[in-house]
Parts: C-alpha cells; structure tokens; sequence
C-alpha cells in the first residue's frame, strides 16, 4: 500500500541519492586517487553537491508541507476549509467563462467559409 510516508521517503532518497552526483563523486574520488585531483578540490565537489541536495530540500519542503495542509482540509469530515471552498468557486467560474469563449471562437471559426 502506498502512504504518505513512502511517497516522502521515495522523493526524499531522489534528492538525497542523485546517481548523476554520486557518479560524479565517484569519478572524482578515482581522479583523487590517480592525483588529477587534489583532496582540496574533491571536498569542494562534495560541498557543492551537499549544498544542491540543501536547496532542493528547502524547495521541496513548504510545498509538501502545503500539499499536506490542503489534502487534510479538503478530507476532514468533507467540510472543506471556507477559503477553500471559494478558491474552487472562483476557478469554476473561470473555467467556466474560458470554455463558453472558446466554444464562441470555436463556432466562428467553423462558420467561416475557407478561402
């Protein structure tokens, strides 16, 4: 069964676990080992790419958290949240007027003789 928590752990271990960076660092510790490289530049590397996995966890984080927020507002007892409720209203009406345009632009276009 998939959860909450899989879903994390799987998204979590993508951005911890990059294979691109992992091969990199792996090529790099070869190239330390051969002296292409300096253990100077190697530790650089590995900031660098720790630093990345940071950056993309800070990103990550507030969304996920606020997916979270609206799932379990939208599920509790099927009484949406107020402000929810009227941000779905609102794009439903959006949608609304966008489809009845199109449909307008669609039925000129089709009535249009070809030349």
């Amino acid at each position: 069964m998939i959860t909450r928590d899989n879903i994390l752990a799987d998204l979590l271990e993508k951005i911890l676990f990059n294979k691109k960076q992992l091969d990199i660092l792996k090529n790099s510790i070869e190239h330390v080992s051969t002296g292409k490289f300096t253990p100077k530049q190697l530790r650089k590397q590995i900031i660098k790419f720790r630093v990345q996995i940071i950056d993309k966890l800070i990103e990550f984080f507030p969304f996920y958290h606020k997916q979270i927020f609206l799932e379990e507002s939208l599920g509790s007892d099927n009484k949406p949240n107020p402000q929810i409720r009227e941000n779905l209203k609102e794009k439903n009406q959006l949608l609304e007027e966008i489809s009845l345009r199109i449909n307008k632009i669609y039925s000129k276009l089709k009535e249009k003789p070809e030349t």
